[in-house]
Protein backbone atom coordinates (compact mmCIF):
# COMPACT_ATOMS: atom_id res chain seq x y z
CA UNK A 1 0.00 0.00 0.00
CA UNK A 2 1.28 3.46 -0.89
CA UNK A 3 -1.46 5.57 0.68
CA UNK A 4 -5.09 5.90 1.65
CA UNK A 5 -7.24 8.10 -0.59
CA UNK A 6 -8.95 10.80 1.41
CA UNK A 7 -10.09 13.43 -1.10
CA UNK A 8 -10.71 13.79 -4.85
CA UNK A 9 -11.30 17.02 -6.76
CA UNK A 10 -13.37 16.34 -9.85
CA UNK A 11 -15.47 18.53 -12.13
CA UNK A 12 -17.89 15.67 -12.90
CA UNK A 13 -18.10 14.12 -9.43
CA UNK A 14 -16.41 10.94 -10.71
CA UNK A 15 -13.07 9.45 -9.83
CA UNK A 16 -11.07 11.35 -12.45
CA UNK A 17 -9.30 14.55 -11.44
CA UNK A 18 -6.85 15.34 -8.66
CA UNK A 19 -6.60 12.93 -5.76
CA UNK A 20 -5.09 13.37 -2.30
CA UNK A 21 -3.89 10.53 -0.10
CA UNK A 22 -2.49 9.97 3.36
CA UNK A 23 0.92 8.25 3.01
CA UNK A 24 0.90 4.68 4.30
CA UNK A 25 3.73 5.34 6.79
CA UNK A 26 1.64 8.13 8.38
CA UNK A 27 -1.46 5.91 8.51
CA UNK A 28 0.61 3.11 10.08
CA UNK A 29 2.00 5.45 12.78
CA UNK A 30 -1.49 6.74 13.61
CA UNK A 31 -2.79 3.17 13.84
CA UNK A 32 0.08 2.04 16.09
CA UNK A 33 -0.31 5.07 18.39
CA UNK A 34 -4.03 4.40 18.80
CA UNK A 35 -3.54 0.68 19.45
CA UNK A 36 -0.63 1.16 21.90
CA UNK A 37 -1.63 4.40 23.66
CA UNK A 38 -5.27 5.00 22.84
CA UNK A 39 -4.46 8.31 21.12
CA UNK A 40 -2.16 9.80 18.49
CA UNK A 41 1.19 11.06 19.80
CA UNK A 42 2.70 14.10 18.05
CA UNK A 43 6.45 14.72 18.40
CA UNK A 44 7.37 18.33 19.21
CA UNK A 45 10.48 20.36 18.47
CA UNK A 46 9.21 23.82 19.42
CA UNK A 47 10.54 26.12 16.71
CA UNK A 48 9.07 28.95 14.70
CA UNK A 49 10.40 28.83 11.15
CA UNK A 50 10.85 31.48 8.52
CA UNK A 51 10.99 30.68 4.79
CA UNK A 52 14.57 30.68 3.53
CA UNK A 53 14.50 32.50 0.21
CA UNK A 54 17.45 32.97 -2.14
CA UNK A 55 17.73 36.66 -1.25
CA UNK A 56 17.58 35.93 2.49
CA UNK A 57 20.23 33.22 2.07
CA UNK A 58 22.48 35.78 0.35
CA UNK A 59 21.93 38.30 3.16
CA UNK A 60 22.85 35.63 5.72
CA UNK A 61 25.91 34.71 3.62
CA UNK A 62 24.71 31.13 3.17
CA UNK A 63 25.94 29.02 0.24
CA UNK A 64 22.35 28.42 -0.98
CA UNK A 65 18.71 28.48 0.14
CA UNK A 66 18.62 24.86 1.36
CA UNK A 67 17.70 24.19 4.96
CA UNK A 68 15.15 25.32 7.52
CA UNK A 69 15.68 28.78 9.02
CA UNK A 70 14.74 29.02 12.69
CA UNK A 71 13.18 32.39 13.50
CA UNK A 72 12.77 31.59 17.21
CA UNK A 73 12.39 28.76 19.69
CA UNK A 74 9.38 28.34 21.91
CA UNK A 75 9.89 28.72 25.65
CA UNK A 76 10.63 25.48 27.51
CA UNK A 77 10.66 23.47 24.27
CA UNK A 78 13.03 20.66 23.28
CA UNK A 79 14.64 23.09 20.81
CA UNK A 80 15.29 25.73 23.48
CA UNK A 81 16.63 23.19 26.01
CA UNK A 82 19.01 21.71 23.42
CA UNK A 83 20.48 25.08 22.46
CA UNK A 84 18.83 25.74 19.09
CA UNK A 85 18.58 29.49 18.48
CA UNK A 86 16.84 31.94 16.22
CA UNK A 87 18.98 32.42 13.12
CA UNK A 88 20.15 28.81 13.04
CA UNK A 89 19.71 27.05 9.69
CA UNK A 90 19.00 23.33 10.09
CA UNK A 91 20.72 21.43 7.28
CA UNK A 92 20.30 17.81 8.38
CA UNK A 93 18.16 15.58 10.57
CA UNK A 94 19.93 12.38 11.70
CA UNK A 95 22.33 12.76 8.77
CA UNK A 96 19.61 13.22 6.13
CA UNK A 97 19.59 16.60 4.33
CA UNK A 98 16.78 19.07 5.05
CA UNK A 99 15.50 20.93 1.98
CA UNK A 100 13.21 23.46 3.68
CA UNK A 101 10.87 24.07 6.61
CA UNK A 102 8.25 21.67 5.27
CA UNK A 103 10.84 18.91 5.04
CA UNK A 104 11.89 19.60 8.66
CA UNK A 105 8.25 19.55 9.83
CA UNK A 106 7.72 16.17 8.12
CA UNK A 107 10.88 14.66 9.65
CA UNK A 108 9.86 15.85 13.12
CA UNK A 109 6.39 14.32 12.63
CA UNK A 110 8.02 10.96 11.79
CA UNK A 111 10.36 11.01 14.81
CA UNK A 112 9.79 8.86 17.87
CA UNK A 113 9.02 10.64 21.13
CA UNK A 114 11.77 9.99 23.69
CA UNK A 115 14.55 9.47 21.15
CA UNK A 116 17.45 11.84 20.49
CA UNK A 117 17.79 13.42 17.06
CA UNK A 118 21.05 14.82 15.68
CA UNK A 119 20.68 18.15 13.91
CA UNK A 120 23.37 19.49 11.60
CA UNK A 121 23.12 23.25 11.33
CA UNK A 122 24.81 26.50 10.50
CA UNK A 123 25.06 29.16 13.18
CA UNK A 124 26.56 32.46 12.09
CA UNK A 125 28.08 30.63 9.12
CA UNK A 126 29.76 27.99 11.27
CA UNK A 127 28.77 24.28 11.15
CA UNK A 128 27.46 22.82 14.39
CA UNK A 129 25.78 19.61 15.55
CA UNK A 130 23.22 19.47 18.33
CA UNK A 131 21.28 16.57 19.82
CA UNK A 132 17.64 17.17 20.64
CA UNK A 133 15.51 14.78 22.68
CA UNK A 134 12.13 14.57 20.94
CA UNK A 135 9.20 15.16 23.25
CA UNK A 136 5.44 14.83 23.00
CA UNK A 137 3.63 17.98 21.92
CA UNK A 138 1.99 19.62 24.95
CA UNK A 139 -1.80 19.64 25.16
CA UNK A 140 -2.09 23.41 24.66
Amino acid sequence: MIGINNFIISSSGGSEGIGFAIPSNVARKVYEDIVQRGRVIHPWLGVIMRPLTTSLAQQLKLPDAHGALIAATQANSPAERSGLQGGDVILSFNGRPIRDGTDLRNRVAEAQVGTPVKFGLLRAGQPLELNVLMEEEPAN
